[in-house]
C-alpha cells in the first residue's frame, strides 16, 4: 500500500505573548511517579521519555514532567472516549512531541504559521501507524492545556483510520470537542450566525471536503461547522456513534452512513435534523458546553502541576 503522510494543522488559538521558563536541572529521573521514565541530552536536544511519548526540546523545560504527564493522561482519556478497547494498551511506536519555545523555530521546523500553535504529523502504511509526531509552540501561559487535547485527538484517531483517511470534518470537529467548553461555544455561535444569514456550508460539501475551503473566513466556518455537526452526532455522549458515522462515510459513502448510523432516511433528512438542532441551539448549547467541559475536566483533573 502506498505510504500515507498526513500533516494536520490545528486552528489558530488566541493567546497573550509569553513563554516557558527554563532551568538548569539535569537529573536522570523525572518527578512524575511512573509516567516519565527518563531524561537525556544529546546532539543539542533535551529528551524526556514516558511509556507512550518522547518529549524533545532545544532548551531545558522546567515543566517537562508536567507536559509528559499531561500527554499521557490526555491520551488515556481520549482513548477511553473514542476507542475504549485500546484505553489500557501502550503504543508500539511512541509519539514524539517537539516543544518549540519561539515562533521562528516553530515555523522553520513545521512550515506552519505560528498562529496555529500545533501541528500533528502521521505516517500510515500497511494498516498501521508507523510515526506519530506533534510540534507545539510554547509561547504563552496555558499553552499546554489548550493545544495538547486538540493535537492528540488527531494522533489517537489515526489508529481507527489506517485503511481510509479520516474525513477532514471529523478530524477537526472531534478535535475541537476535546478542547475547552469555550471553544465549542464559540463554534456554535459562529454557526448560528451563518445559519441565520444562509451562509452555512451544504452538509454534503462539508462531509466530503478533502481540503479546507477558501477564503480564510470560509475555512474558519468549516472548522466551526465541523465542530457543531460533530457535537450534533455525539450529543448525550454518543461519541462512538459519531465515530462510526465518520468511518462508514469514509469507506462506503455518506448515504450509507446516514441509513446505517443515524436516525435519518437519507442525507437530506439528516441535514434537516441538523438544522432543527441548530435552531434549538439556545436550549442545547449549555448542555453541550457542559458535556464538553465534563470531558475536559476529566483530562485536567488527572494530574496536578509540578512545582
Amino acid at each position: 500500500m502506498q505510504n500515507i503522510a498526513r500533516s494536520l494543522l490545528a486552528c489558530s488559538l488566541a493567546f497573550f505573548a509569553g513563554g516557558l521558563q527554563a532551568d538548569q536541572q539535569t537529573g536522570t529521573r523525572c518527578r512524575c511517579n511512573t509516567r516519565c521514565l527518563s531524561r537525556s541530552q544529546s546532539g543539542g536536544w533535551f529528551t524526556y521519555r514516558s511509556e507512550n511519548f518522547e518529549l524533545r526540546s532545544r532548551t531545558v523545560l522546567s515543566d517537562a514532567d508536567y507536559i509528559v504527564r499531561r500527554c499521557e493522561e490526555t491520551r488515556s482519556v481520549l482513548l477511553a472516549t473514542w476507542m475504549p478497547p485500546f484505553a489500557d494498551k501502550a503504543w508500539v511506536t511512541q509519539c514524539t512531541v517537539v516543544v518549540h519555545t519561539s515562533a521562528g523555530a516553530y515555523s522553520h521546523q513545521t512550515g506552519a504559521n505560528a498562529a496555529t500553535k500545533g501541528v500533528s504529523s502521521l505516517e500510515i502504511n500497511d494498516g498501521r501507524v508507523w510515526k506519530r509526531r506533534v510540534d507545539l509552540l510554547a509561547d504563552a501561559p496555558g499553552w499546554c492545556d489548550a493545544v495538547i487535547p486538540h493535537e492528540l485527538t488527531h494522533i489517537v484517531l489515526a489508529d481507527r483510520f489506517t485503511a481510509h483517511q479520516i474525513p477532514r470534518w471529523a478530524d477537526e470537529g472531534f478535535a475541537i470537542l476535546s478542547e475547552s467548553g469555550n471553544r465549542l461555544a464559540e463554534s456554535l455561535h459562529l454557526v448560528d450566525i451563518s445559519n441565520r444569514s444562509g451562509e452555512l456550508i451544504p452538509l454534503r460539501d462539508l462531509l466530503t471536503a478533502s481540503t479546507y475551503p477558501q477564503p480564510p473566513s470560509r475555512a474558519k466556518l468549516f472548522f466551526a461547522q465541523s465542530a457543531a455537526f460533530s457535537a450534533f452526532l455525539a450529543q448525550d455522549h454518543q461519541e462512538l456513534l459519531a465515530l462510526r458515522f465518520a468511518e462508514t462515510g469514509s469507506e462506503k459513502g455518506y448515504d450509507k452512513a446516514t441509513t446505517d448510523c443515524a436516525a435519518a432516511t437519507d442525507l437530506e433528512d439528516l441535514d434537516a435534523q441538523f438544522h432543527v438542532w441548530l435552531r434549538q441551539r439556545d436550549v442545547e448549547a449549555p448542555k453541550l458546553v457542559k458535556q464538553n467541559a465534563d470531558r475536559r475536566e476529566a483530562i485536567l483533573s488527572t494530574a496536578t502541576m509540578i512545582d
